[in-house]
């Protein structure tokens, strides 16, 4: 009996000694793989070559790219992304120090899953022109992330061409004025549960889109001109979003048909600064009598609030004697 325990013993060692322990590079590689520096703006050129060559390492080997929280990355020219591709930053921060489109992807091919995007955060720094600039892409994923940092004219998230893209979990952040969160201009998208601070332009959108539960709202420096959903022309969905102290909760630029559910409009009054004469919020503004009568628009299950200053509302439903406005079950509020 001693016998067989000592041969098991042994053979169990050797079998330790021999098997094959995991390599990590055969499943991630990281930036510091590639000569990144964190936290060094003097590094940014070399941080933009490393970085995209730790893109291409990963799509050509099939790998992930991770990264960690305290990590911050400054970069002097945007990432490409051309074949599927798959990252799990870790909260690492990725910050411009130029006029660029920080990532941008180019991994559109149909039938064809391009990957997911995740735990990542594009610190804009008022300096670049688009944080994510999808050229072309389909189905990708992006997900549990930050964009911030957006300048003037600047966009957090802009879809040019592609379809069934899904952007879930993202914080937008603004501050200057005509700062623009997500631009779409194509169809079959997908976007929930997002929070956008000062984006003087939430939404721009051209195209059938779905939008679930974005809750965007602004500051006094902002508010005027600032619009929460603005629509060029086509279908889109609106589900539980919430459009917080706006100058306009919808812009209505081309002829559109919106499905607009449990949407809340809602101001807060100390964000609105004096003379009060002068204000006049309004919620659906129409470009023109053609658009406002071509248009179809429902607005259901919805609590639209108005804007009681010096014991006047200042807001206006709409600037357009229409018909295109079909309520069901809403309280809009005098």
């Amino acid at each position: 009996m001693k016998i067989k325990l000592l041969i098991l013993a042994i053979f169990s060692s050797v079998h330790f000694l021999y098997a094959k322990h995991p390599q990590w590079s055969e499943y991630y590689v990281t930036p510091e793989m590639f000569g990144c520096v964190s936290d060094n703006w003097q590094a940014a050129e070399q941080n933009s070559q490393g970085l995209q060559k730790a893109i291409d390492c990963a799509i050509e080997k099939g790998l992930t790219l991770v990264s960690a929280r305290n990590k911050k990355y400054y970069i002097a020219k945007g990432l490409i992304i051309t074949g599927h591709f798959d990252m799990d930053f870790g909260k690492a921060t990725i910050i411009a120090t130029d006029t660029m489109s920080m990532l941008t992807f180019k991994n559109g091919i149909a039938r064809k899953y391009a990957g997911s995007i995740r735990n990542f955060r594009l610190d804009m720094n008022d300096e670049a022109k688009i944080g994510i600039n999808c050229e072309n892409a389909i189905k990708l994923r992006f997900t549990d992330g930050e964009i911030v940092g957006i300048k003037k004219g600047g966009v957090g998230f802009y879809m040019g061409k592609g379809y069934e893209v899904f952007v879930d979990n993202i914080h937008f952040r603004g501050g200057q004025n005509n700062a623009t969160g997500i631009m779409m201009r194509t169809s079959d998208c997908h976007f929930s549960d997002c929070v956008m601070i000062n984006c003087h332009t939430a939404i721009d959108n051209l195209g059938c889109n779905f939008y679930c539960r974005i809750h965007a709202w602004m500051t006094a420096p902002f508010i005027k001109e600032s619009t929460f959903y603005r629509s060029r022309g086509g279908l889109a969905y609106l589900s539980q979003c919430f459009g917080d102290t706006f100058d306009c909760a919808f812009d209505i630029v081309g002829t559109s048909e919106l499905h607009i559910s449990q949407f809340r409009v809602f101001h807060n009054r100390i964000m609105w600064k004096e003379p009060y004469d002068k204000l006049s919020p309004v919620v659906f503004y129409f470009a023109n009598n053609s658009i406002a009568n071509k248009s179809y628009i429902t607005l259901i299950d919805s609590n639209i609030g108005g804007l009681v200053l010096d014991g006047k509302n200042r807001q206006i439903f709409t600037n357009m004697d229409s018909n295109s406005i079909h309520q069901y079950g809403t309280v809009v509020h005098k």
